[in-house]
């Protein structure tokens, strides 16, 4: 069965997409209009905030830990239609350069493709997390977005 990748219309956000028509263990496949996986949502267009309520997003996750939300804060959390949560990925708190002497390009580094390494090695040992994302997904009635 082949997956679709549906990218999403966005102005500000170039790496948003809906997570459905992925095929599962036991032959279904994913919803469309459930999931929706984006990079940093930092300075959201009126349009892109637009679009999600249309869409029907009321939940966003933010999966980045604390570091790197405080580096780069996130739009969604200005939305009053969207309840914001934090879950983060990682509880560890590692040694990080000053805020101030951060440029957005250093946290940018992290959608490197050698983070997927990270992001899973983070999720395999991380299982309150997940369980934790997990129960907060399954509660969600319509669809949400989620930023890692």
């Amino acid at each position: 069965m082949k997956t679709r990748f549906k990218r999403l219309p966005f102005e500000t956000l170039v790496n948003a997409r809906d997570l459905g028509g992925f095929p599962t263990q036991n032959g279904a496949v994913t919803k469309y209009r459930r999931f929706i996986r984006s990079e940093l949502p930092v300075k959201l267009s009126e349009k892109d905030r637009k679009f999600l309520f249309e869409y029907g997003v009321r939940l966003a996750l933010d999966f980045r830990t604390d570091y790197e939300a405080g580096a780069l804060p996130s739009s969604l959390e200005q939305i009053s239609q969207l309840t914001y949560i934090r879950c983060s990925m990682s509880d560890k708190s590692a040694a990080h350069p000053k805020k101030e002497d951060m440029k957005p390009s250093d946290v940018l580094d992290f959608l490197n493709p050698e983070w997927l390494k990270v992001y899973i090695t983070m999720a395999e040992n991380g299982k309150d997390w997940v369980k934790r994302s997990m129960e907060i997904v399954s509660a969600q009635e319509g669809p949400l977005s989620s930023t890692a």
